[in-house]
């Protein structure tokens, strides 16, 4: 004689299934909450990145001027110039580094909290490498990749933070990487200075009053410094959000 399950039982059985449900999609949220904390670091490492770069161009402005102003013709000779040996191999020595640092980041983050593919970490480690390699390939490059790197010294970086952001399938990341990219390349190209001196003399603005505005490097500074003002706060959320997940503690099942 088979006795079948009492209400009691059956009641139960789908309690505990809810829970585990609940404990299930919990585990879920706060996996996927987390991972998305991991935009923080590369926008931080991007930003100083960039703000680098923008000082580095405004100081050899600035030499350049020195030694205008200091020459009875007015002509100077830059060869050596030891500034564009630096700013030449800034984005690929620098974007090495600091895909390295974001790489080592993301794999100690993943084993620490349990969250975010190891895979990404290891991806980022080998643009790393790819992106050092590019550097040292220097003046052997093909005419096309020179010229590219030439126009848009950021462009061999910010494709390999595009590889990055889609192997974690971050597309905040992504955004921001072709953001940096084009603006520099704008600076670069001398497209926004243009537009600011264009925007002053319509308003009558003297042009020895706006130089410091329109120099080379100086659009630079102001998007590393808005990317690191952007990854701080995305790092005080981002603290909060922990605190919060900490204090409600996990569902039990």
């Amino acid at each position: 004689m088979t006795t079948s399950p009492t209400p009691a039982a059956d009641d139960a059985g789908r309690a505990r299934a809810a829970a585990e449900v609940l404990a299930a999609a919990d585990r879920a949220r706060r996996t996927a909450r987390a991972d998305r904390q991991g935009l923080a670091i590369p926008l931080l490492v991007t930003g100083v990145l960039v703000l680098g770069y923008g000082v580095l161009v405004l100081a050899h402005e600035r030499w350049i001027a020195g030694l205008l102003a200091a020459s009875p013709t007015g002509s100077i000779a830059l060869t050596p110039d030891p500034w564009s040996v630096v700013l030449d191999g800034y984005w690929s020595l620098g974007g090495a580094l600091a895909l390295a640092v974001t790489g080592a980041w993301l794999g100690l983050r993943a084993r620490r909290v349990g969250v975010g593919e190891t895979g990404a970490a290891w991806a980022t480690g080998v643009l790393a490498l790819v992106l050092f390699g590019y550097a040292l390939a220097g003046f052997f490059l093909p005419i096309p990749l020179a010229v590219v790197t030439m126009l848009s010294p950021a462009a061999p970086y910010c494709l390999a933070l595009l590889v990055v952001a889609a192997k974690r399938h971050d597309r905040a990341l992504a955004v921001w990487a072709l953001v940096v990219g084009l603006l520099v390349t704008l600076d670069r190209l001398g497209w926004l200075a243009n537009r600011v001196y264009d925007v002053y003399r319509l308003v009558g603005v003297p042009a020895e009053q706006i130089t410091w505005w329109v120099a080379p490097g100086f659009f630079d500074v102001v998007t590393g410094v808005v990317v690191v003002l952007v990854a701080a706060l995305r790092m005080r959320a981002d603290r909060r959000e922990a605190a919060r997940q900490h204090a409600v503690g996990p569902v039990v099942a």
